[in-house]
Order: C-alpha cells, then sequence, then structure tokens
C-alpha cells in the first residue's frame, strides 16, 4: 500500500535549534463512543511508527488499560506500558485512505 503525506515546513525550537520538515498524516482514533483527531508524524525510519498529538493522547487519561507490560531499555531501565484498545483511521485530503485493523479482543 502507498500513502501520500503532507511535510510540515521545517523551523526552530524553543530552544532555537533548526528542525526538519517533518512527515505529518491526519489520524483520528474512536474509543468506545469517545474521538480524538489531529496530526500525526510519520517515523519514516525502519519501524513506521505513527507518533499522536496531545488531544489524542489526552482521550486516555480516564480510560483504564487493558493490560500493562514491561520492557527493558539498556539505557534507560525498566519501562512500563500501558495497553488499550482503539480504532485508528489515518485520512488525506478529507477522506479514509486506512483503518488499522483490530487483533483480537482483551476482554
Amino acid at each position: 500500500m502507498k500513502v501520500n503525506y503532507y511535510y510540515a515546513e521545517d523551523g526552530y525550537t524553543e530552544t532555537g535549534e533548526r528542525t526538519p520538515e517533518i512527515p505529518i498524516v491526519h489520524l483520528i482514533v474512536k474509543v468506545d463512543r469517545k474521538r480524538a483527531h489531529g496530526p500525526a508524524i510519520i517515523n519514516t525510519g525502519f519501524d513506521g511508527g505513527i507518533y499522536s498529538n496531545i488531544e489524542i493522547v489526552k482521550m486516555f487519561e480516564r480510560i483504564k488499560p487493558i493490560a500493562k507490560l514491561h520492557f527493558e531499555n539498556p539505557l534507560y531501565g525498566l519501562s512500563e506500558f500501558e495497553i488499550y484498545i482503539a480504532e485508528p483511521s489515518l485520512y488525506y485530503g478529507g477522506k479514509q485512505i486506512f483503518q488499522f485493523p483490530l487483533f483480537g479482543s482483551y476482554r
């Protein structure tokens, strides 16, 4: 599958460091009856991660995670991650271009 995305213009951080152009998509996430959306950053490296904006992250504040996982990082030690079930979709030009499949249920 090929996905086109915009690049946010380069600029400067609060400390004056120059930032590169950043690939951006529009992400919509639904959790039960809640829905949040906005720009998300695409990591074009080997894993292709998508990093949501703070409005999407805030949607999970009062929701109980279905599980918690711990991962060991050789530089930073043990980190805890909360797991949620959500329905994310990518939009481009006002149209849905991809809906991520759900990989089972944890209920």
